[in-house]
């Protein structure tokens, strides 16, 4: 019999299943790299130097390349999902060296500086590696997954307010504004994180259930579940207050009524006819070979993804 593997993870069916992580050697890739070094090595003379208008220089060069390897990236159709890593990373690099020159050179920039590395190198850098968890090409495209995500981090706009707020307002030196500004920045990835690990939880539900089929746990266990859900207590909090009842009358009828329902699963008795009835389904089904199971799979991924989104409406 002919054996095909399910995959790992439920695929949305408004995004390519797959998409190809390569190539590397590319024109975007390569102006990457030539801006990371420039601006790196600038940033590292600045600070030895306390030299603030080379400081700037290598902020422009940063900022200037980050600009232009994107473009080159859509003008010349290789946006890669490496290119993409390797920019996340290669931003990163920049900015810890540029932020020591920030504080070398301006030492009352330091609480700023500490605020805006946080959100920056730790949160950020979670957020803009998460789209590694979805078929998409980059953080740029990360709209299909969220669209709010998407226009308060990686839109042109949340970009350029993001860093440059922060490192202008320094530069002028408007110390308050600038902490200001950070901690909002800060804010809103903790927002973004939170919201983004509910789509990775929820992907990892869809993909389980994909893999494996439904939870099949005990009847009791499933009762806790789903009485404890966000779902069902908003339901029952808003039943409460349409018929006046206390919330405790109302979580005993959705007991009852779920107990009406739930299936009583039993692992034992499974086990049992499993192996009562092996023999019998491999003399009717040997040597049958099972073709374009693959298309099942994505169907069965597509359903549980679209389940999954009815019942968080």
């Amino acid at each position: 019999m002919t054996m095909t593997h399910l995959p790992l993870r439920a695929q949305p069916l408004h995004v390519p299943a797959a998409l190809p992580v390569g190539p590397f050697r590319t024109v975007p890739n390569a102006v990457t790299l030539v801006r990371t070094v420039l601006a790196v090595l600038l940033g590292v003379i600045a600070v030895a130097t306390g030299d603030l208008w080379l400081l700037a220089v290598a902020y422009a060069v940063f900022w200037v390349g980050d600009i232009a390897d994107g473009w080159s990236a859509r003008k010349l159709g290789q946006e890669t999902r490496a290119g993409a890593v390797f920019d996340i990373v290669c931003d990163r690099a920049c900015t810890g060296i540029l932020c020591v020159g920030l504080v070398a050179s301006i030492p009352a920039a330091l609480p700023v500086v500490v605020v805006f590395v946080l959100s920056f190198m730790v949160l950020d850098s979670m957020l803009s590696m998460a789209f590694l968890c979805w078929p998409v090409l980059g953080p740029n495209y990360f709209h299909v997954v969220d669209r709010r995500v998407w226009q308060l981090n990686w839109s042109p706009l949340a970009k350029a307010a993001n860093t440059a707020g922060v490192v202008g307002a320094l530069a002028l030196e408007l110390f308050p504004v600038a902490f200001a500004v950070a901690v909002v920045v800060l804010g809103i990835k903790l927002w973004s994180a939170r919201r983004v690990i509910r789509h990775m939880n929820a992907l990892l539900s869809d993909s389980r259930t994909a893999y494996v089929g439904p939870d099949l746990s005990h009847r009791r266990t499933l009762l806790t579940e789903v009485l404890r859900s966000r779902q069902v207590r908003a339901l029952v909090r808003q039943e409460a207050r349409d018929k006046k009842l206390p919330v405790r009358e109302v979580m005993q009828q959705a007991r009852g009524m779920f107990e009406e329902i739930a299936a009583d699963y039993s692992h034992i008795f499974v086990r049992f006819s499993e192996k009562l009835l092996r023999r019998l389904w491999t003399r009717i089904y040997d040597g049958l070979e099972v073709a374009h199971a693959e298309t099942l799979t994505t169907v069965a991924a597509g359903h549980f993804a679209r389940a999954g989104r009815v019942l968080s409406a």
